[in-house]
């Protein structure tokens, strides 16, 4: 059960955003991993759970999002498809991933999303695909103690027999300047809450996050771990201390410096090793004079000397889209992969792919690192391969929203349902109140016109059953406003 909790959590994360170039991951290729915390290697990427969505009511914006992914395995063949549905104002609401069977896609698994009028994530639910329906998996459930989008509490539930059962639940308290200062969670034990784990965050005079202390409930409190922060001038971290009590006291030691843009220039990890700090691994980085990353060389401290282990070397196009990312082990013997990118012109990646060197040739194969991303305006907006699927390529398509068009930026002015929709979908423009000259356009995923009709009664029921199954854009037009919206066709 706590496989798939894990594995659900993950999941409802994907449509974060994460930053591509910033601050480089922290990485160890040593046989002793380096010990980081599940939610976050640096204080400023919060929590997902926590980080604040964008307000819905916003200026003319268009928003790009990834419609269908389609992903290959080992033998170049088609293997996943996902497809996702967002809302007015760039909301997933949807994801399905489906399987080729048998010349067939076929349906695998489905997220489901629902959201407050402030945009906050209020429910997010997994199901599995069996004997032709969609089966209840787990259900996580978010309640706010306002607009800010920092909730109270997070209620996770499993669908057993017909019913949902609790699982976990977890408490959140906020300073006055709104900073997560407590997480308790406890777990259901069939009959009632038990405490399960507690974290205390502080923070510095400037807002940072100085420490985090996990304590486990045994009857009472112990410590588990604990991190401790410290910063320059600039807010960069520059120290990261590392404790674990449980059993054993170990404790690792991360130290950190900068360009004077703030660009990572290098990473040092020790380990607490007979009463003494000792040197494990190091990283150093460089950039070009835009910020971009170019090199990432990792070293294993042996033998008294830094030993190299492994290089990251990266290329990026004009529009400094990262394009490749080649990866050269050199510790104990030479192994040499790559990720490539395609984009569209708008910096969306419609392409990628993972080779390895073999025969002096590259070919394409799942490599160790699992870095298949989706890219959008130089953002991480989609993992496509995740362990043990192996997955070696994918193309992606995609859509664009308008959001916060000036005469329509309630979300009641414009509903399509139902979403999916088999034979017929109908359109409510029920706030809309000039009808003339409007019209509604259907598009599909590759922009071919299919439908256009006249609208002029704030309901209006369209025919689609000829339309094969997949993703439509439905765009509707008239003197004064522009809706978009999508749907699928099941």
């Amino acid at each position: 059960m706590k496989k798939l909790y894990i594995l659900i959590i993950a999941c409802s994360m994907m449509n974060i955003v994460t930053a591509q170039q910033k601050y480089p991951t922290v990485t160890n290729k040593s046989s002793k991993p380096i010990k980081e915390s599940l939610h976050q290697d640096f204080p400023e990427q919060k929590n997902p759970v926590l980080q604040k969505n964008h307000n819905l009511k916003t200026t003319n914006s268009i928003i790009n999002t990834v419609d269908t992914i389609i992903a290959y395995d080992t033998s170049n063949t088609q293997y996943k498809r996902i497809i996702q549905i967002f809302n007015n104002y760039g909301k997933k609401s949807v994801e399905t991933n489906e399987i080729w069977q048998n010349n067939s896609w076929i349906n695998s698994t489905k997220l489901s999303y629902t959201y407050n009028v402030s945009g906050n994530l209020l429910t997010n639910i997994y199901e599995i695909w069996q004997n032709n329906n969609w089966i209840y998996q787990s259900r996580n459930s978010y309640t706010y103690y306002d607009t800010n989008a920092n909730p109270n509490n997070l209620l996770v539930e499993f669908f057993v027999n017909n019913t949902w059962v609790n699982f976990q639940k977890v408490f959140y308290t906020y300073n006055t300047n709104k900073n997560l200062i407590r997480e308790l969670t406890m777990n259901w034990n069939n009959t009632e809450w038990h405490d399960g784990s507690l974290d205390t965050l502080t923070y510095d005079t400037n807002g940072r996050l100085h420490s985090k202390l996990r304590k486990l409930w045994q009857n009472p409190w112990a410590n588990e771990e604990q991190y401790i922060y410290t910063y320059d001038t600039n807010g960069n971290i520059i120290t990261k201390l590392y404790e674990e009590y449980m059993n054993t006291y170990n404790a690792d030691r991360y130290t950190y410096t900068y360009d004077t843009s703030g660009n990572m220039l290098s990473s040092i990890q020790e380990e607490w090793y007979n009463y003494y700090w000792k040197n494990s691994n190091k990283i150093v980085y460089t950039y070009d004079t835009v910020g971009n990353l170019l090199t990432n060389f990792t070293f294993l401290w042996e033998n008294m000397i830094w030993k190299d282990n492994y290089k990251l070397f990266y290329t990026y196009d004009a529009n400094n889209n990262l394009i490749n990312e080649e990866y050269n082990q050199l510790y104990n013997n030479v192994y040499s992969f790559r990720y490539t990118f395609t984009y569209d012109t708008t910096g969306n990646s419609i392409a990628g792919k993972s080779e390895l060197w073999q025969n002096n040739s590259w070919v394409l194969s799942p490599v160790l690192v699992d870095n298949l991303y989706v890219f959008s305006n130089k953002n991480i907006i989609y993992k496509v391969n995740w362990y043990p699927e192996y997955l070696v390529r994918y193309e992606a398509s995609f859509g664009t929203i308008s959001t916060g068009i000036k005469e329509n930026n309630d979300i009641n002015t414009f509903m399509i349902y139902p979403n999916p929709a088999t034979s017929s979908l109908t359109i409510n423009l029920r706030q809309l109140t000039m009808l003339q000259n409007t019209k509604v356009y259907i598009y599909d995923i590759q922009g071919k016109l299919l439908l256009q009709q006249a609208i002029s009664q704030p309901q209006t029921e369209l025919d689609i059953e000829q339309f094969a199954k997949g993703i439509y854009v439905v765009n509707i037009k008239n003197d004064k406003h522009t809706l978009v919206s999508k749907f699928v066709k099941e």
